[in-house]
């Protein structure tokens, strides 16, 4: 098709005027069997014509709809219209771009998209399950943490793609004690000064491992500042306040209820009101205060806290 299609209307009735080259070849129609019609022939179903009746009115000048050309074929379209001529005698000219590849090769991305990241929950399910495998004690808990984490960055309205990211690190936080020995994760006495300074390095090594994962957005990141406070005293990197995402700080209360609720090696699990008395004794000092809030708003609204058996921090 050569050339831009235009359509020359009569905005009260919606009929064609008059039509180039172009949109004969595009409709299907011969110039005659086109000036014979109205816009409103063209259209495919009820809310097309309801596009259709907002451009002829004038209401708007641009509108994504479906027509239909002479064999039947419906085609998406992008019009374009200008009011054209003296003021009663105006015209409206019409320029229509079919988008239907477009919509379609949209379509398609979306789809390889969503598939994509099937394949990636996935990969976040059998990653989880490794590290429970390695340490048995964290079963279930790092679905508690996510499930918590999750319910928190919703009712503080967080995008989609953060909230996704919260939930995704909830499952993923601990990925690092891979490195660590089985003997020390479910070690029921004290730790020694080196096999402590094993275990806070999981952090860092989830980090590393996620980021060759190349997961997309803040998702290492997070997984690296999980247990950091908003006074700057916690490690990997001793980072306070504004040197942390919001996202990080959610699983950092979510964590640190989910630890004191589940049983440990070395201590039985305390109950919920103790850990809303810890992240409250905290606010403000370990915890960030709105999380704080938005943790206790969720519990209090009847959010499930599932005890779970879990090792080292």
């Amino acid at each position: 098709m050569n050339g831009a299609v235009m359509l020359l209307l009569d905005p009260p009735t919606g009929a064609i005027i008059d039509a180039n080259a172009a949109a004969c070849e595009f409709y299907e129609f011969s110039i005659d069997e086109l000036k014979k019609l109205s816009i409103w022939d063209l259209a495919t179903d009820s809310k097309a014509l309801a596009e259709v009746g907002r451009l002829a009115t004038g209401e708007t000048l641009h509108a994504v709809t479906r027509q239909r050309q002479a064999s039947g074929t419906v085609i998406d379209v992008e019009i374009f219209a200008s009011p054209l001529g003296s003021p009663g005698l105006e015209m409206l000219i019409l320029i229509v771009v079919d988008i239907t590849e477009a919509l379609a090769a949209k379509s398609k991305l979306a789809e390889a998209l969503r598939q994509v990241n099937v394949a990636l929950e996935g990969a976040v399910e059998l990653v989880s399950k490794v590290v429970e495998v390695r340490d048995p004690y964290t079963a279930g808990y790092q679905e508690n943490v996510s499930r918590l984490a999750t319910a928190i960055a919703e009712r503080l309205r967080l995008g989609e793609d953060s909230v996704r990211a919260v939930r995704i690190v909830g499952l993923l936080h601990d990925v690092g004690k891979v490195s660590i020995p089985a003997e020390i994760l479910s070690k029921p006495g004290k730790l020694t000064d080196l096999e402590w300074s094993l275990i806070k390095r999981h952090p860092v090594i989830g980090y590393q491992i996620l980021r060759e994962m190349k997961l997309g957005g803040p998702i290492a990141e997070i997984v690296k500042h999980h247990h950091e406070r908003v006074n700057g005293t916690i490690y990997p990197e001793g980072l306070a306040g504004s040197e942390l995402t919001l996202e990080s700080k959610i699983e950092a209360v979510a964590d640190v209820v989910e630890v004191m609720v589940s049983h440990r090696p070395y201590r039985a699990s305390k109950d919920v009101g103790e850990a809303i008395e810890e992240i409250i004794k905290n606010s403000g000092i370990l915890y960030d205060k709105e999380v704080v809030a938005a943790c206790i708003d969720v519990i209090e609204a009847g959010f499930n806290i599932e005890r779970s058996h879990y090792s080292r921090l």
